[in-house]
């Protein structure tokens, strides 16, 4: 059980991922219980979310930010937070295929990008 719940904090340091890493240790313990049918394995379970999401809200920033995300979606100034990480998130996205088009010519970025036969 440690070692499960120290694999899902490893995701969540190093990969920067909350979801994924809930995903993983919920899914362990789903499967632990199912095995044993021992109600104690959800409830060590639960615990040690609990605890390693408190501790990881303290230590890392980005698990404090998508907490409070949640928790205080609709609040104006968390709003408004999030609203501008997605945008930065989409202009970042979105600026790579327009840079390198903008270097090689937007001709033959085109065909690059798009992959699309067109007309002659």
């Amino acid at each position: 059980m440690i070692t499960a719940w120290l694999v899902s904090i490893g995701i969540l340091v190093f990969q920067r991922d909350l979801g994924t890493s809930i995903l993983f240790f919920g899914l362990f313990i789903v499967i632990i219980y199912v095995a044993t049918s021992r109600i104690s394995w959800v409830v060590i379970g639960v615990a040690l979310i609990l605890g390693g999401g408190f501790l990881a809200s303290r230590f890392f920033s980005h698990v404090a930010f998508r907490l409070d995300s949640w928790w205080n979606a609709f609040t104006p100034e968390v709003f408004d937070r999030s609203r501008a990480a997605v945008d930065r998130s989409s202009r970042a996205s979105s600026a790579w295929p327009t840079a390198a088009s903008e270097a090689q010519g937007s001709d033959k970025a085109g065909r690059i990008w798009c992959r699309s036969p067109t007309a002659t």
